[in-house]
């Protein structure tokens, strides 16, 4: 015998239906307030192939994190964007800052290239051919000499002494 009739049954799908849409609501809420927004700033802005080139005081800002330079070009790569900084490049966030040629950012790791300088503000000054900096665990590689190449990790995570 069946207890259940056929408006209970579709009841209880829509029932179902409804519960399923808020929780799939509540984990979209949680994603986006997990995620920085990205502002950009340009004197002149394209779009190439899914690509944006600032130029001209180029800015691109995610929280506390900043990079200005000459010239900036984002270009999708998956779930992720990949950033192209040339001329005048500055990397900014809370007491960190990274000037070079040029860089190249991909998910945590950023590489600045060209005269490159890293300035924390309780370290000082640290002048280099290359600085690959991972924002995720605050890690600092210190690359000099071309192909004979001197490596310097630092952990700006932890306090000078």
């Amino acid at each position: 015998m069946n207890f259940i009739s056929y408006k209970q049954e579709d009841a209880l799908i829509v029932v179902m239906k409804y519960i399923f849409l808020v929780i799939a609501f509540v984990i979209c809420v949680i994603n986006i307030a997990k995620c920085d927004q990205i502002n950009t700033e340009a004197d002149e802005v394209q779009i190439e192939n899914g690509s944006y080139i600032l130029s001209g005081n180029a800015k691109v800002t995610e929280g506390e994190k900043t990079f200005t330079a000459d010239k900036i070009k984002t270009i999708p790569d998956g779930e992720t964007q990949k950033i192209i900084a040339t001329g005048n490049v500055q990397y900014t966030e809370p007491n960190i800052t990274i000037t070079s040629n040029q860089c190249i950012s991909k998910n945590d790791i950023i590489e600045f290239s060209g005269n490159a300088i890293l300035n924390k503000k309780d370290l000082g000054e640290s002048k280099s051919d290359k600085i690959i900096y991972n924002t995720k665990d605050k890690k600092v590689r210190i690359e000099m000499n071309g192909d004979s190449i001197e490596k310097v990790k630092l952990n700006l995570n932890e306090k000078s002494k």
